[in-house]
């Protein structure tokens, strides 16, 4: 359910972590791009987090979905070379599209690797 803009999930116990991913579930890029159109409040940015999300109907409830993009991914990435870390990576390089004929799929994919830094030896 989401109050106030924030989204109360299960709590659900996951390596002493009271509210976790445990409760949650994966999607692919591709469907959050489709849901998010829509989506009750459009894209939303939470400054805690660097991250976007947005809210959505389903049936009588409401639902959040919290994501990365090419934004929230830059400032987080950016941060990894600010601190001099040896390197980043992402939960799933799977959860892109890599067979869609669609130019706007194509970009999307194309972009979300763009987006990686290039880390010097």
């Amino acid at each position: 359910m989401v109050w106030g803009g924030h989204c109360e999930i299960e709590k659900v116990p996951f390596r002493n972590v009271s509210c976790s991913d445990a409760a949650g579930k994966e999607t692919n890029y591709g469907y959050i791009m489709e849901v998010i159109k829509n989506s009750t409040d459009g894209r939303i940015w939470d400054d805690s987090s660097l991250t976007p999300y947005f809210n959505f109907q389903k049936g009588n409830d409401t639902y959040q979905m919290r994501y990365d993009d090419l934004i929230s991914l830059g400032l987080k990435y950016n941060l990894a070379l600010t601190y001099q870390l040896r390197g980043v990576g992402m939960w799933n390089a799977d959860a892109l599209n890599y067979t869609s004929n669609d130019p706007e799929v194509i970009r999307q994919t194309q972009q979300m690797w763009q987006a990686l830094p290039e880390y010097k030896k």
